[in-house]
This record gives C-alpha cells, structure tokens and sequence, in this order.
C-alpha cells in the first residue's frame, strides 16, 4: 500500500466535507438555490445567494440568469399588474336621457355628445365596448349613426322590439379609444327622421393596470385651459319677442315665456309673445384653448321651468340641464351642470327653447371651466 503525506489526507478530507454541504438538487428546489429563495423571490437573509446573485465566484450576471432562469436586473417586487375588467362612464351617466329628432336631413351634424373620462392607454387595453341605454331605437342599421373620438360612422344598435320601448346598446370600440378622455357622439341616421333617446353612456374595458382607477389621464386636453363665462345680456337672440329679460340688480335672467303678465317686467320692452314660447339664445366663447371644459349653465329654476329641461346645444353637441324645483312656488338661483366636452377655438353655445311646445327655459350665464 502506497504512503499518503498527511498534507494530502487533510486536503482530501476538506472536499470531501464541501461536497457533503451543498444541497441536491432534490433539496434545493428553483435552479438549484435554497427552496425558500426560489419560491420568494426575496433575498436570503442567512447569508444565502439572492436571486440574481452569481452562485459562483466567476462568470457574469448573463451566466446567473441562465442558470437561475431569471433577469438578474429584476427587483423581485413580485408579479405586474394583471388584466382587469373595468367600467368608466360617461361624466352625465345617470342624468336624464337626451334626445335626438332630426326630420329630412341625414347629413345633419347635429350631435349627442357624451365624455367618458378616465381611459388607461390603448395599449393597456386589450378589448373595449361602448354600452349605451336607448329609447325607441327601432330601424336596424338605419336608426342613427355612432362617432367615438370623430372616428365613424358605426352603427346605432336597433331593434324592432325596442319600438317606443328602451333597449341597450354595445358596439366594440377598441380600435377607436384614446387615453384619458374619450368623446362619444350620436347623430342621425339615413331615415327621413331620425328620432331616438341615448343616455348612460359608459365604456367597458379589459384592462391591464392595478386599480381601473388609476388610469392615465393623457388624452389630447391640452391642460391650459381658461375658464370663460358669457353673460345673457352678451347673446344673441331668435325670437327675442319671446323672451323675458329681468334686469334688477341680483335677480338679472332671462326666460322664455307665453304670457302677457310678462310684459311690464321686461327691462328692454321686447318681450312681445306670440304665444309659442320658442326661441333661442347664442352664447359666443372665442378663442378658447384646446381642453376638455365642464359646462354649466346658472339661472333662475322655478316648479313651472320646462318638465323635459332646457335644451343646450354646446359646439353642435346637444344636452339637456333641469330647471324644475320639486315643489311648487318653490325657486332659487341654480347652476346646473350640462356635461364636459373637448372644445377649441371659436365656440357657440344655444339655449334652445324653439322647438315642441310652449315650456319655459332660463339662463343667467353660462360658464366653461378645463377639467
């Protein structure tokens, strides 16, 4: 039998005991480090190497990737956002519904404006539909036309079993949505009258983000807006003969009305009426910077104002604000919010009291503000 130096028995004994301390495979788990490690993601505080980290002395961070499967940059702060359904509606969802009635002109730029804010980027967004309640929607495929962000025409959901009866309407919109806020407009359709209710307006999205909440408001506001306000006085006027002007300090407003008991209250001496109550007032906003704008509307609400709200037709888009106090004999000066819509340049906004029968409509002022 050969003699072996003790130095060499020794160096033989201290692998031997290197080898009998790591782990097996069995015993390790993920890519060979300790289970605790690999199923945690987080360092080892035992001295452990971390994910990430090179369980060797030499070769770089690529070769600790390949062997541990994962990136060595990864902060190991746990999984991403995951896909999520989210609701976002319209800034007027649950007001009343509006109506469009357009007779003999299919070509109308006539508008039913709703704004839905608050849409993550499109490329969060893995599928979106637009939902929509709806009355009297009854010519399929000819009832009107729908407009998401000016992108257009689509096809206004009917039905024939919706006749004079509400339904509910869902077009796939993802390809035409934007971050932030998103325009939905209604217009007629190629019937000689395009008659029909649209209201609760909402967006349905698959989204992949951490909160539906916390979406990125990135859409094409151009976040400098300027407030404006526009002042009855400062209108123009069809119909002026219909229309009461009370001009005392502090309870200065305008109304349409029918009746002769009106006369001596009106500060210009025009109000003639003719017994139809019809006509309307122009509010002009020049040079009004790129926003999205809440538009409201101040004035006079008494328990006779129009039961169906004051129509208010903001740069072609048209929307109702209620006027009508619950109790009779009860009245107050209100400022009633019409909605919000991206506006820009030289815009005109109608109160519209010259269509259907005699109802009553007031404004003091109207009012833009960005959002």
């Amino acid at each position: 039998m050969q003699n072996i130096p003790a130095h060499a028995l020794r160096v033989a004994a201290a692998l031997l005991l290197v080898a009998c301390s790591e782990p097996t495979a069995a015993e390790s788990g993920f890519g060979g480090l300790p289970p605790d490690v690999a199923t945690s993601g987080d360092g080892g505080s035992d001295g452990a190497p971390s994910l990430g980290e090179s369980t060797s002395d030499g070769g770089s961070d690529d070769a600790a990737a390949d062997e541990t499967g994962v990136d060595p940059d990864d902060t190991g702060d746990g999984p991403g956002p995951t896909a999520m359904a989210c609701v976002y509606p319209s800034t007027t969802f649950g007001g009343p519904m509006q109506p469009l009635d357009i007779m003999d002109d299919p070509d109308s730029a006539f508008r039913l404006s709703f704004t839905v804010p608050g849409m993550p980027d499109p490329t969060q967004v893995s599928a979106a539909t637009l939902r929509f309640d709806s009355y009297d929607a009854d010519h399929p495929g000819e009832e009107g036309r729908v407009y998401v962000n000016g992108s257009g025409p689509l096809d206004l959901p009917a039905n024939v079993a919706w006749d004079n009866a509400d339904g509910t309407g869902e077009i796939d919109v993802g390809a035409y949505l934007v971050a932030g806020s998103n325009l939905i407009e209604f217009g007629p359709g190629p019937l000689d009258r395009s008659f029909f209710h649209i209201g609760n307006v909402e967006l349905l999205a698959t989204a992949t983000v951490d909160d539906c909440e916390e979406a990125s408001d990135t859409g094409d506001g151009g976040g400098m807006g300027v407030e404006q306000t526009v002042h009855y006085s400062d209108a123009d006027y069809t119909g002026r003969n219909n229309w009461v002007w009370r001009c005392q300090a502090g309870f200065d407003y305008a109304f349409t009305a029918a009746s002769d008991e009106h006369i001596p209250t009106d500060c210009e001496g025009l109000y003639n009426p003719d017994g139809s109550a019809h006509g309307t007032a122009t509010f002009h906003f020049p040079d009004v910077v790129e926003d999205d704008y809440l538009v409201e509307v101040h004035a006079y609400h008494t328990w006779n104002r129009n039961p169906a709200g004051a129509t208010v037709i903001v740069d072609g888009s048209s929307g109702v604000v209620m006027q009508r106090t619950s109790m009779e004999g009860e009245s107050s000066f209100e400022t009633a919010e019409w909605g919000v819509i991206h506006l820009s340049g030289d815009v005109d906004i109608v109160m519209d009291s010259s269509q259907g029968g005699y109802a009553s409509d007031a404004v003091s002022w109207i009012r833009i503000t960005p959002q």
